[in-house]
């Protein structure tokens, strides 16, 4: 779904070409508009007459848009007209002349019409108000899709005009308008806009747009009606508000606007991506359709996306000392700027990904070579690639080891002279940057080690002890020689006992597999019950009956300091199933890594927010049962980068480990392990706690374009696992930037098609509790039973896998049953659902049993009641010939 791109150096630099304007206009700018309404492109020549026509400009930190000067009428030829002829006159506000204005236009007769149409309402952004000096302006229907839709996070239901222009949000706002003028032309009402550097607009963009005018053109160019009648406006509103159909499932978008003019119409085709997008489709297409080129065949999103690029790193190169170069990188060039942004390298001349080596600060080469590098900033496309080709001349050394070190251990590396060592030998002093973390003798705090090259030789050795974890430079030096640097990692973890039992193939979970309890996750567990507790009861209670077991682990356990892992409890759970198994049975593990508000402190402490001049750390979130509690800023590069990086220890540990058959994909979450779910209890206000002010999302720098770049990143997050199956829920992602929870079924379905794509039989799709989000402002109420089957069996997706996932935790919101309250008696329903062949069935290839839908701490332990051996014999696992218990071997 990435359409089209804009560098934010873009905006800076508009922005301060605005303000350099409004620095040499001393008076009020009152700027010159000769503008024209159409029905149907401007070649048509399909004028609008007795149309109202009202200029409007937009505030930061305001909820509304206020009114330029007075309001004009088009003439027979649909002309109207500000600051010139008989039209209205108005200025640009003083204080803030670079304001976005745009055109808001309703009513008028079409041309070959009989009477005129109070159904037409569009609109256009025209520009900054002091750039636009004498323009020409175009509204119609393109401009009005291009506005909305550019706008879509924005544009509020009730009124064209009500555009809320957050705090602190004034770059995403502005990056939204510059798109509005890149998808449609102001001065012509072209699709799409005139070129602009930074933007290019794609061929589904354009489709999408001609589209989608297309479709208000129906009605704009027709006499009006109303919803229902069958009129050209009535078919319109009908194809447009809240119903919808995909296959056979009769949908409802549960829409917070009923159509009822174009403009509305727009607004629900832009910000509503599960509508009936094949009626609208043949409505848009019947006859000879204005607005050309159309799609081809229906998209399954409607809304055209923009997306800001990460600027171009700078490399420079110092090589003032002979022997050696010293590299640094910036995220900044003369014309181009992301502050923040992290920058990724190679040093061999291949291109780097956001896998290759992150840049940390200045280092040393000592080999001629080409370096290359990226930058990524949360909420951007990646930036081009920077590359420059150094030569390294005279004597230098050369540093090589094995850079990781667990603590306890240690690594011998090697040093190499580009030239023989001289007469009397030549000593050489190697540094390490952190002598606590990697001391440079077996005991920790030794900074220094010097080594001895023989006279006439070129190598020698140095060795690093990990003492406790951390990164450090580790740096060689010797006189008349440049020199020798490179970054080492000193980490704890436990290593896998004798008899691992390790395996290069893996198959996914066929069956039912014990989710264990999750009580941990809430903020008022009882003491004792933060901590997820693997101790497999449910297996031990009814043997035979589960497949796998998933063993819950936190962030926070698994790396308590930064770079200090600590897998002892993946360990315990291991030997707990191991310890339960029998000699006709084989439970393996699954391992679910919860993020969300479980991540350690130290990285909550990483990054400081400034809330009211005084600073704060993380922000507060929801953690599933209406409490309050504490998360990173999980949208952010850093935070995802660390994420990783403790997900390619756990693999580097366990991808080839036969008992750990699935691993819970859990990258980007906010509150839970599910990606997709985007928490909002505090997405737009933030939370007092009696001593501290927490910002709100947004305050914090969230924004939804950070959130998805997070999610589309998943695949390489987890590039460790090449062997274990990957279990990944879908649901549809929530957009919250314009204050409104607006739903993305559309984007779900593209990266349920990519996770297939990249990952193959490897990439397992589950639908973890799909559920109508009822408590926030919804935009998206699907009948839940069916939400699933749209996302996997009627989108198109290709998938891979047959292997496709459930939970009895969404047994309830699926309406298994009639809609009766489903608890333990009707699991097998549940199952014979899930498991069961289409039509009546959803060929589940696993159901993961809950212990309970309702969080209690019965047992003052778990946090939840466990099943009792005879609810687990309720379940009927022979009923179901795909499900079996685990097998001894694959």
């Amino acid at each position: 779904m990435r359409n089209y791109a804009i560098s934010k150096a873009r905006h800076a630099l508009v922005l301060l070409a605005a303000f350099m304007l409004s620095l040499t206009t001393a008076w009020a700018v009152a700027p010159v508009i000769n503008g024209h309404v159409y029905t149907g492109p401007s070649s048509l020549a399909e004028p609008v007459s007795g149309s109202s026509v009202q200029l409007y400009y937009i505030l930061a930190q305001h909820s509304t848009s206020v009114a330029l000067g007075s309001s004009t009428t088009t003439d027979s030829s649909g002309a109207f007209h500000f600051n010139t002829g008989s039209g209205p006159t108005f200025s640009c506000p003083t204080a803030t002349p670079t304001v976005p204005i745009f055109a808001l236009v309703t009513g008028g007769t079409a041309s070959g019409q009989a009477s005129a149409n109070s159904k037409i309402k569009m609109m256009s952004f025209l520009g900054r108000c002091n750039g636009l000096t004498s323009t020409s302006a175009v509204v119609n229907e393109a401009t009005t899709m291009a506005a909305v839709s550019g706008m879509a996070n924005f544009v509020t239901a009730s009124s064209p005009t009500a555009i809320i222009y957050p705090t602190a949000k004034e770059d995403v706002f502005d990056l939204a308008f510059e798109t509005t003028l890149a998808l449609a032309d102001p001065t012509t009402g072209a699709v799409p806009g005139a070129s602009q550097t930074g933007f290019t607009v794609s061929a589904l963009d354009i489709a999408k747009i001609n589209t989608e005018a297309d479709a208000l053109y129906t009605c704009t160019h027709s006499t009006g009606g109303v919803p229902g009648d069958g009129s050209a406006c009535g078919n319109l509103f009908d194809a447009t508000t809240g119903l919808s159909s995909l296959g056979s499932a009769a949908l409802t978008t549960g829409a917070a606007v009923a159509a009822t003019e174009t403009w509305s119409a727009a607004f629900n085709i832009a910000t509503y991506v599960v509508p009936s997008i094949t009626a609208l489709s043949t409505l848009a297409l019947a006859g000879t359709p204005p607005f050309t080129p159309t799609w081809s065949a229906a998209p399954p999103d409607l809304l055209a996306h923009h997306e800001a690029q990460t600027a171009t790193p700078t490399i420079s190169l110092d090589t003032t000392v002979t022997g050696q170069t010293t590299v640094t990188i910036t995220n900044c060039t003369l014309s181009a700027c992301t502050p923040g942004a992290a920058i990724f390298y190679t040093t061999n001349g291949s291109t780097p990904t956001l896998a290759a080596t992150p840049y940390l600060g200045p280092f040393v080469m000592t080999s001629s070579t080409t370096i290359k590098a990226i930058a990524q900033e949360a909420g951007f496309t990646t930036s081009a690639v920077a590359s420059t080709s150094e030569t390294v001349s005279g004597p230098h050394i050369a540093l090589a080891m094995t850079t990781d070190i667990q603590v306890g251990s240690s690594s011998t590396g090697t040093i190499t002279l580009s030239s023989a060592a001289p007469a009397g030998g030549l000593a050489v002093t190697v540094t390490s940057g952190l002598p606590n973390d990697l001391s440079m003798s077996s005991g920790a705090g030794t900074a220094t080690q010097t080594v001895t090259i023989a006279a006439g030789s070129t190598t020698g050795s140095y060795t690093v002890y990990g003492t406790n974890g951390g990164f450090a430079t580790i740096t060689a030096t010797a006189t008349g020689y440049g020199q020798g640097q490179l970054t080492a990692h000193c980490y704890t973890t436990i290593t896998s006992g004798a008899g691992a039992n390790n395996t290069t193939t893996k198959v996914p979970v066929y069956g039912l597999t014990d989710v264990g309890y999750s009580g941990f996750l809430v903020a008022n567990a009882p003491a004792g019950g933060d901590v997820p507790d693997n101790s497999m009861e449910m297996i031990n209670a009814d043997p035979g009956v589960f497949a796998a077991a998933v063993i819950n682990l936190t962030w926070k356990q698994l790396e308590p300091t930064p770079g200090n892992y600590d897998f002892s409890a993946i360990e315990q759970a291991i030997a707990n199933i191991e310890a339960a198994n029998g000699s006709t049975y084989y439970v393996r593990a699954k391992f679910r890594i919860w993020a969300g508000n479980n991540v350690p402190t130290w990285l909550i402490n990483q990054e400081p927010v400034i809330l009211s001049g005084a600073t704060s750390y993380g922000v507060y979130v929801e953690d599933g049962a209406n409490n309050t509690v504490v998360n990173a800023l999980y949208w952010s590069s850093s935070y995802e980068q660390q994420y990783k990086a403790l997900i390619d220890k756990i693999a580097l540990q366990y991808d080839t480990r036969k008992m750990v058959q699935e691993v819970s994909v859990g990258a980007c979450s906010s509150t839970t392990e599910e990606p997709f779910n985007n928490d909002i209890h505090y997405a737009w206000t933030g939370y007092n706690d009696g001593t501290t002010q927490f910002p709100s999302l947004l305050q914090a720098g969230y924004t939804d374009v950070a959130r998805v770049t997070c999610v589309e990143d998943i695949s390489a997050d987890y590039a460790g696992f090449s062997i274990t199956p990957l279990y990944l829920d879908f649901n549809s992602i929530r957009m919250i930037d314009s204050k409104n929870a607006i739903f993305r079924a559309g984007f779900s379905l593209e990266q349920m098609q990519a996770w297939a794509d990249a990952r193959g039989a490897q990439g397992l799709v589950a639908n973890d509790a799909l559920q109508p989000e009822t408590t926030v402002n919804t935009q998206e109420d699907l009948p839940i039973y069916d939400e699933f089957r749209i996302l996997k069996y009627t989108s198109g997706v290709s998938l891979v896998s047959e292997s496709v996932g459930f939970q009895t935790a969404a047994q309830n919101p699926l309406n298994i049953d009639n809609g009766s309250s489903c608890t333990f008696t009707c699991y097998n329903s549940f199952i014979t659902w899930a498991a069961g062949p289409p039509p009546t069935g959803e060929n589940g290839s696993e159901v993961e049993i809950w212990p309970t839908t309702a969080i209690t701490y019965a047992d003052g332990k778990h946090g939840q009641n466990p099943l009792s051996a005879a609810d687990l014999q309720s379940i009927d696992v022979n009923a179901y010939p795909s499900f079996s218990a685990g097998t001894p071997e694959y």
